[in-house]
């Protein structure tokens, strides 16, 4: 064990040798909230200045009380994921659905093996052979994935709070695992599936499954909202700008805010999307009248007539299944999302960015999240998709400031 010697002048800090040379670390006696004794341990400092802005940190939080109501030495899994979960939650950073899926996957796959384990007790060995296990279970790698970064997330909190010394758990390599069920829509199933899809249901429901494939999430394509649309004509063709800002879940049937701020973007779109959105609108204008109720700009377009009421997300997981039993394609609407995007990226006159920007995605890479989407962009993104896509009407359509 390093012995560590006191350094002059400066109380609970002390430095030791090591291989690469000095390390400078803190220890600071304290009484916990349990009226314990314990102990606040960080190493690995360079110099004794970096050490003691973090005992300095740490000293303000204890004396403002905010290092919680459990001692650090006894602190489990369980409570340092409540803890987590409530800062997340207080500061907005977590959505309903996200605190909802994480408390998913941590108590199927977590919580049984380390709930109650203390965090610094677990071992990276034994970590790995859990996570060795769900391999074998013929879990799907992206599960695996899921699981490993919930635990990370527990960890790194830990440690970013000091709780825990260092993360020990970091960097995991994951092999193996079941591969993830293929996202993959050949252009000839895509039209069969719309053709059936057109022989089942009225213009209404065309309508809606046209602009799902717009790549749009399905919360984003039930949020939609008549000030939401926006129509014009340029050079003589009609077009509608679509601003996606609302997105309704299973968690917020009233609409709440998108999945990042990247998601909020507009997207141009011109030929048969626009008669379709149009029709749309006026449809669902009239259905709201019928049920004695004065539609506003802040209103939902794609609503169930019967009720007057934006479709539950189920409902259209449901309109998708009817549809693809029907055709002989399996077709759910995030598999649209992808179809749509492997056209635009397919096309060589579109570049990645643009496909990021319309998508809503955080980034691509670090230098394209510094790019912002332009009208012209958006246009010729669309304008470009239309000559392989065909959802329209087939035909190619006009140029726009130069663009095909």
């Amino acid at each position: 064990m390093r012995k560590w010697e006191p350094v002059k002048k400066h109380p609970n800090i002390y430095v030791y040798e090591t291989k690469k040379g000095k390390r400078y670390g803190i220890r600071r006696g304290f009484v916990n909230s349990e009226n314990k004794r314990d102990e606040f341990t960080k190493s690995g400092f360079k110099d004794w200045r970096s050490a003691d802005l973090v005992l300095k940190d740490f000293e303000l939080k204890l004396g403002n009380g905010e290092l919680g109501p459990v001692s650090h030495r006894s602190m489990t899994v369980d409570m340092a994921l409540q803890r987590m979960a409530d800062y997340k939650e207080a500061r907005g950073l977590w959505k309903k659905a996200t605190k909802k899926n994480t408390m998913n996957y941590y108590n199927r796959y977590l919580k049984p093996k380390f709930g109650q384990r203390k965090l610094a007790e677990i071992t990276r060995l034994e970590y790995e052979a859990h996570l060795s296990t769900l391999i074998k279970d013929n879990l799907a790698n992206t599960t695996i994935h899921t699981i490993n970064g919930v635990m990370q997330s527990i960890m790194n909190f830990a440690e970013r709070n000091d709780v825990i010394q260092k993360n020990m758990l970091r960097s995991m390599e994951i092999v193996g695992g079941k591969p993830a069920k293929e996202q993959k829509l050949e252009k000839k199933d895509f039209d069969h599936w719309m053709a059936t899809a057109k022989g089942m249901y009225s213009k209404y429901i065309i309508s809606l499954l046209e602009v799902a494939s717009l790549g749009e999430r399905r919360g984003e394509l039930l949020g939609l909202r008549f000030k939401d649309l926006h129509f014009f004509t340029e050079n003589d063709t009609d077009f509608c700008k679509i601003s996606w800002n609302v997105s309704r879940t299973p968690d917020q049937l009233e609409g709440g805010s998108l999945k990042n701020a990247g998601s909020v973007r507009e997207n141009y779109v011109s030929g048969k999307v626009v008669d379709y959105l149009k029709y749309a609108a006026k449809f669902s204008k009239l259905a709201y009248e019928n049920k004695d109720i004065s539609p506003t700009e802040d209103d939902f377009i794609f609503i169930n007539p019967d009720t007057a009421k934006g479709y539950h997300p189920s409902q259209i997981n449901r309109l998708f299944n009817k549809i693809s039993k029907k055709a002989g394609v399996a077709v759910n609407p995030h598999l649209l999302r992808h179809y749509f995007a492997t056209q635009a990226l397919n096309n060589p006159n579109v570049a990645d960015v643009e496909v990021m920007h319309w998508l809503g995605h955080k980034n691509i890479q670090m230098t394209a999240s510094y790019t912002r989407d332009t009208k012209d962009a958006s246009m010729a993104l669309y304008q470009n998709v239309q000559l392989d896509f065909k959802v329209l009407d087939g035909t190619k359509s006009k140029k726009i400031n130069g663009t095909a």
